[in-house]
């Protein structure tokens, strides 16, 4: 049963959620811009607190103030739930864990800019920034969807293993880091021609080729992974959103080759990818409940 603490926990978790996976979309309007230099020294930006209002400058700058405001909510939870013995038990380590990559992630984006947007590095910056939404998003969720409130469904037309979906959850984060190294590499063009690859089904998989057609064949096994699972459980609404953002998401990556990288279609890429990551999360938890 949800508690009085949980319930005065669960704005803060929400808002702390949805500023995060603001910051990272944010993050590809940063990118797609071509403002990640817009200030070219950290922690200041370009020698001020305040810097020049400058459009590149401030898209940047936003991005800077937005990691800020996570930071101080990321503090105001863990003193919320560290001060009480209740929270403390159920959710006192996971914000010793979050605190510990807000920190890294800080020092990370200090070192993303003075190498100079290296896309291993850069894409290094989303992957700690989607583990840490990730462990955010559990936290909402258990509050959100605790056991008297988790409906249950039967199993459909296929049995799923538990493990089936955390396989889902898995590939997506793959698929969204390698996605980062084509947009970080200037590799989004690399294959002009779609479902081919300068023409070939297989082509040499030699530098920025080999990112882009492994980016493609990972979005075909996500696709296949998630249609079994909507056949095993397609009763559960999160399966049935999770479907249709995939679907979604290959229309815009699709659109993304033909139309020749338009700046809103990126920046939608990535903040439905995004999406698809907290939606095959949901279903995994969803699915853990309804077979613990």
């Amino acid at each position: 049963m949800q508690t009085q603490s949980s319930a005065k926990l669960k704005p803060w978790l929400a808002v702390l959620t949805a500023l995060v996976y603001i910051l990272i979309v944010w993050g590809a309007v940063v990118r797609a811009s071509g403002s990640g230099l817009g200030c070219p020294d950290w922690p200041l930006c370009h020698g001020q607190i305040i810097p020049p209002f400058e459009k590149e400058v401030m898209i940047e700058y936003f991005h800077r103030l937005l990691a800020s405001l996570v930071g101080i909510i990321t503090l105001i939870v863990s003193l919320k739930v560290w001060k009480n013995p209740e929270l403390r038990g159920v959710f006192g380590k996971k914000c010793a864990v979050i605190l510990v990559l807000l920190l890294f992630q800080v020092l990370l984006g200090g070192v993303t800019v003075k190498s100079e947007l290296h896309p291993y590095i850069v894409t290094f910056h989303l992957a700690v920034a989607l583990i840490f939404l990730a462990l955010v998003f559990n936290m909402t969720i258990s509050i959100l969807y605790d056991s008297t409130t988790v409906r249950q469904y039967d199993s459909g037309r296929l049995t799923i293993v538990p493990s089936y979906c955390r396989t889902v959850v898995l590939l997506v984060f793959i698929q969204i880091l390698l996605g980062g190294m084509v947009a970080t590499s200037h590799a989004g063009l690399v294959c002009p021609d779609f479902p081919t690859c300068n023409g070939l089904w297989i082509p040499p998989l030699e530098g920025l080729v080999a990112w882009q057609f492994f980016h493609r064949l990972t979005a075909f096994f996500i696709f296949g992974f998630v249609v079994i699972l909507f056949f095993g459980k397609w009763r559960m609404r999160s399966v049935r959103w999770l479907v249709a953002l995939v679907f979604l998401q290959m229309i815009l990556g699709i659109a993304n080759v033909l139309l020749e990288l338009p700046f809103w279609i990126r920046v939608a890429h990535l903040a439905t990818a995004v999406l698809i990551f907290l939606m095959a999360l949901l279903s995994s938890y969803e699915f853990r409940k309804n077979t613990a």
